[in-house]
């Protein structure tokens, strides 16, 4: 195991309140990996207004922002099909889209809902739709929303001003209040975790989990943060690709387990980009290898190896790599679901086999998973010219199986 240079300092909240301003600092849980112990480091928490997802104040936001707040209906009514982008959904369900409208390719869920923002004439907003389906809820207005992610109850939001010298809030929404619990680097990821919501920041990359009560320092590295995948995280450990010889290009790629400053070598040939392509579950991880880059192919797949390290085993049959282009992985108690391009999702058992193909239809985004199903954003053929109402949120089942 190697360790890494000094953490970052955690990142300042994005307000201060004219009564009371002041950052914390606490002792959290310690991870330990090899001789290297880390604290969590805590930041304060801002109180701002309070979002009333019923009723509207036609002057917020509106003199400073431009936003023309009647232009993001309260509801947006739950389609009935996708027939204004014929094939888009496949075997999936629409459970929310916006006639007159856009659709951001990131979603959130909590335990009962979906959550998305919509861009539509003058003015973008987050809403929210139950994820058995049914009218889409207004939340409030965002201006320059570029991450979304949640837990079971909260919702993390990431945004940024005009102003390329400015740093990003992170916004917490919980019941109807939000709170800016932080600042964080303009060009942050951010995603939920098997071990809560991950922000991945700046350059060189620190790690946070984020809660309600502000941002916690989980990871720090000498690293630069655009030659590594967005991370996974157990509660422990955060685990991503990275590339370990830049002389050798895009190809020359491994698997790390990151505990505070200190990181461990799992596994090599894991494939990078930015897209989630490493999940984990309590013993494993599982990643994306090979793939198509720069323009050439390479053989694709899915591997597995233990959390403490050692030999990775593939999960798909190898006569499919020369045809495989993997570009998200995530897991369940029983199996590892992967996108292949835009089109379709597929699921393998954990311990390997013939793979089952779940969804076939438009083009699609980055799925979230839940105990039964998946959710992802679709759209139909792609056009010069974009075609509002031709975006939906659609929910399969994690069990369908296309001939």
């Amino acid at each position: 195991m190697l360790a890494l240079g000094a953490c970052a300092d955690p990142p300042t909240s994005a307000t201060e309140s004219t009564t009371e301003s002041a950052t914390e600092t606490s002792e959290g849980g310690t991870s330990e990996v090899g001789t290297t112990e880390v604290g969590t480091t805590e930041v304060g928490t801002t109180e701002v207004a309070t979002s009333d997802t019923s009723e509207s104040d036609a002057t917020t936001g509106d003199e400073t922002s431009g936003i023309d707040e009647d232009a993001c209906p309260e509801l947006l009514p739950a389609p009935t099909s996708c027939d204004a982008a014929e094939g888009a959904c496949g075997n999936a369900t629409p459970i929310a889209g916006a006639e007159r409208g856009f659709l951001d390719r990131e979603l959130a869920i909590t335990s009962t809902d979906v959550w998305f923002i919509a861009h539509l004439h003058g003015c973008a907003a987050l809403y929210r739709v139950p994820k058995r389906g049914g009218d889409a809820q207004r939340v409030r207005l965002v201006t320059h929303a570029f991450g979304l992610a949640a837990d079971d109850e909260v919702v993390y939001l990431l945004e940024r001003t005009l102003d390329p010298d400015e740093d990003a809030t992170v916004t917490a929404l919980v019941d109807g209040d939000e709170t800016v619990i932080g600042e964080v680097d303009r060009y942050s990821r951010i995603r939920s975790s098997r071990g809560g919501v991950i922000i991945h920041d700046g350059l060189p990359s620190v790690f946070y989990r984020a809660s309600p009560d502000g941002l916690s320092l989980v990871g720090a590295t000498g690293f630069v943060s655009g030659a590594g995948s967005t991370p996974d995280y157990d509660g422990e450990r955060l685990f991503f690709n990275w590339r370990d010889n830049p002389d050798k290009g895009d190809l020359d790629r491994v698997l790390l387990g990151l505990a505070g400053e200190t990181y461990e070598v799992l596994a090599s040939n894991a494939r990078v980009r930015s897209d989630p392509l490493v999940a984990v579950d309590d013993d494993d991880v599982f990643f994306a290898t090979g793939g198509l880059i720069f323009g050439e192919s390479f053989p694709g797949g899915i591997s597995r190896v233990a959390k403490s390290g050692g030999s990775s085993t593939p999960l798909l049959p190898e006569e499919l790599g020369d045809q495989l282009f993997v570009d998200q992985v995530l897991v369940d108690e029983d199996d590892v679901y992967y996108r292949s391009g835009p089109y379709d999702l597929f699921a393998v058992p954990k311990t390997g086999g013939t793979p089952r193909h779940v969804w076939h239809g438009g083009e699609s985004e980055y799925a979230l998973i839940d105990a039964n199903h998946l959710f992802f954003r679709v759209s139909g053929p792609p056009s010069e010219i974009p075609i509002p109402g031709r975006e939906f949120i659609v929910r399969v089942e994690k069990s369908s199986a296309l001939p």
